[in-house]
């Protein structure tokens, strides 16, 4: 009985692209689109990264919670081709550049992929990104408030979400989706106090 091969890893993956020999300059749609149906994960996992990094006094920054939360919506219209702007979809990088940040983040996708496996892929399914797109969405919204740390717990949750839909490790995602609702509850307390700290002063700027 023939051996089956190991799935492919988003980390082979991208190795292959940036390693792969006569490649002149890369742009961000050709990645994507050789990543098929892991390019959703990888989008929303390069901009959540950075929220993974608490800061003292500020909630996400408004620069990273947008893209994902653009995409949250999306998944949630069922509309699942990534729209990029072409400024940015066809800016153009070299392959080293790109082998040497794929090198800076690979230890923790390294770490994560190691205990991710291909299984209930229902939960991966075109029916469950509604779902997963919501949760994205209100994940990202949360993180763009300023609320003193507010952007990793969200951050850490959108993470582990987005890395288990590229190995479409159903199990995992789950296991992400109930912590991204533990972060919801907990940061829903902080979150209504910065929004309703928005109206107040927004009442007050008026004559």
């Amino acid at each position: 009985m023939p051996q089956r091969e190991p799935p492919r890893r988003t980390s082979d993956i991208l190795r292959e692209i940036s390693h792969r020999p006569g490649v002149g300059a890369l742009t961000l749609r050709q990645v994507l689109d050789q990543l098929d149906d892991r390019a959703a994960g990888l989008f929303i996992l390069i901009f959540a990264l950075p929220a993974t990094i608490p800061i003292p006094g500020f909630g996400g920054s408004l620069i990273t919670s947008l893209p994902i939360a653009l995409m949250g919506l999306r998944m949630v219209l069922g509309k699942t081709p990534i729209w990029l702007p072409d400024r940015l979809a066809y800016r153009q990088f070299s392959p080293a550049s790109m082998a040497l940040r794929i090198e800076r983040y690979m230890p923790i996708l390294y770490r994560l992929e190691h205990y991710l496996t291909p299984r209930m892929g229902w939960v991966c399914s075109r029916r469950m990104d509604r779902v997963l797109g919501a949760l994205f969405l209100l994940l990202s919204c949360i993180s763009a408030l300023p609320v003193p740390g507010g952007n990793f717990l969200p951050g850490i949750a959108m993470v582990l979400m987005a890395v288990g839909m590229m190995e479409k490790d159903g199990l995992f995602v789950l296991c992400a989706i109930l912590f991204a609702l533990v972060c919801l509850v907990l940061m829903q307390p902080s979150a209504t106090a910065a929004l309703a700290g928005y109206f107040v002063r927004a009442r007050q700027a008026l004559p």
